[in-house]
Formats: structure tokens, C-alpha cells, sequence
């Protein structure tokens, strides 16, 4: 595979080259790690962000729901939740606008 892509060869030979210095070899390793938990902090930010929209966004439906004047009971099957998960919603909506 290495020999039919100049590019994949290239790379093969440096990584080679590297490998044969300790220090170098380290450094690389220590910049992969650096890389890799970089993105690891990324994709969990992403992850929390995107559960805080969420909860944030369901929130403000059931508010608007209730201010239309639907019920607590209607709301979970309008908006496909869990009753459970509504009711925290709700509990949460009234201390906010209290």
C-alpha cells in the first residue's frame, strides 16, 4: 500500500525516521495525546451544549403551552416526553417566572 501512494509512503518514512529518535518519537506521541484530548473536551462540550439546548428549548414549549392554557397532563403526549420529565419542566417554567 505504502509503495503505490507517494504521499503514504512519504509519511511512512518519517514516522520510521522518527521512531528511531526517542526524543522525537515522544514528542510526536505527546503532540497525538494532545491532539486526541483536544478533541475528546470538544466533542463532550459539544454533547453538554447540546443536552442544554435541549432542556432549555423543551422548557420554553411547555411554558408557552401552559400560557395557551394547556394542561400539565396534555403536554407530555403533544410533545412526545415523559410525563416525569414534563413535570420538572413545568416545576422549573414557574420558578422562573415567578
Amino acid at each position: 500500500m505504502a509503495k503505490k501512494d507517494e504521499y503514504i509512503e512519504e509519511a511512512y518514512n518519517e514516522l520510521k525516521r522518527l521512531s528511531l529518535d526517542e526524543q522525537k518519537r515522544m514528542e510526536y506521541e505527546l503532540r497525538q495525546k494532545a491532539v486526541r484530548d483536544y478533541n475528546t473536551q470538544i466533542k463532550s462540550a459539544e454533547k453538554r451544549g447540546i443536552k442544554t439546548g435541549r432542556h432549555d428549548a423543551l422548557k420554553q414549549v411547555v411554558g408557552h403551552m401552559l400560557d395557551a392554557g394547556k394542561s400539565e397532563n396534555e403536554i407530555p403526549g403533544l410533545i412526545g416526553c415523559e410525563p416525569d420529565e414534563v413535570t420538572g419542566l413545568v416545576e422549573e417554567w414557574r420558578k422562573e417566572t415567578s
